[in-house]
């Protein structure tokens, strides 16, 4: 995969989640992001499909089965990728490290949003194996890095306000520095000081190192990362509304995230994450810091909940316990 495309994922945060009213240019520039990242998705489904194609003629011969077509189907019926997912069961322990990459993305994305309890086995399988070496983590320290850098940046680390939005790059700044060590494709390196903050990928790549894609700046994929090294809770926002004081009783705490995931078709995709730094115990409701909007004290209630014209009503919440 070209290294260009890695801009479309480096998109942490679409919406200002009630800091400001946008303008009609921004929101043309907004849907038209929008549209390069439901685009790039796309060209990583059929990057899987062609996979599953490989092995498909390898092991059966050449047949009838379009896998490509399966796996980028965008159909509301979901039987086309389960079938793909299903085929991805049956060849993952087969796959070199580089098709791995897209398998694992793919089945992770969209396995929880079936009813396929082989499917759910098998990413709970894929969690366990996950190879993270398990550290202590200090919450304290990770909140208290949030504050620190809510509305500033850290020159150890990126700017990518100007490449669409750096919310994912800061929370996973945050777990950082509580503790959890960089691992597998969930890691940065400074390269330089050319280009502290890029304006395009061939900055971004001139000064730092990154995995492609990657969960470290990308929302979508650092849901399906740590959806592996956390315990994940999910919820529709509208129910976050009604029972939220039943959910601030789970196991929820400063230093754990928490993701806004847009609904595409059947399934939901990562679009914001954000790091709780505290908690407003009468309402029973969390408090968050996130860059992109740049906040230190946003309410999920106040600005997801009661955004104007029920924007987000169709979308989910989900928190990651981190340990």
């Amino acid at each position: 995969m070209k290294k260009i495309l890695s801009v479309v994922l480096a998109i942490g945060m679409m919406f200002t989640l009630g800091a400001f009213p946008a303008s009609a240019s921004t929101n043309d520039s907004m849907d038209s992001i929008e549209q390069e990242m439901f685009d790039y998705h796309r060209m990583c489904d059929e990057t899987t499909g062609n996979i599953l194609e490989k092995y498909d003629t390898l092991l059966n011969g050449p047949n009838d089965v379009d896998y490509v077509s399966l796996a980028t189907s965008l159909s509301m019926d979901k039987s086309d990728r389960i079938a793909a997912m299903n085929f991805i069961t049956q060849i993952y322990n087969t796959a070199d490290d580089a098709e791995l990459v897209y398998l694992k993305s793919y089945i992770q994305s969209y396995a929880p949003y079936t009813e396929e309890e082989n499917l759910h086995q098998f990413c709970n399988r894929l969690a366990v194996e996950a190879p993270y070496v398990q550290v202590s983590y200090n919450r304290t320290d990770s909140t208290n890095y949030a504050l620190d850098y809510y509305n500033s940046i850290n020159p150890d680390y990126p700017d990518l306000h100007s490449l669409g939005g750096d919310c994912a790059n800061f929370v996973s700044q945050c777990l950082f520095a509580g503790g959890k060590s960089m691992t597998g494709d969930w890691y940065i390196e400074k390269l330089n000081s050319n280009y502290p903050a890029p304006e395009n990928v061939t900055q971004l790549d001139n000064s730092w190192k990154l995995a492609d894609p990657s969960p470290w700046i990308s929302a979508k994929e650092f849901n399906n990362f740590w959806s592996d090294y956390a315990t994940t809770f999910e919820y529709k926002v509208t129910e976050y509304e009604t029972d939220h004081r039943t959910i601030y009783s789970n196991s929820i705490l400063g230093g754990d995230v928490v993701q806004l995931l847009k609904p595409v078709l059947w399934w939901y995709e990562g679009m914001h994450t954000m790091i709780i730094v505290g908690y407003d115990v009468p309402e029973r409701d969390f408090i968050y810091a996130a860059h992109s909007s740049d906040t230190k004290d946003s309410s999920i209630l106040g600005n997801i909940c009661n955004a104007s014209n029920g924007k987000y009503d169709n979308y989910h919440l989900k928190f990651f316990h981190i340990t």
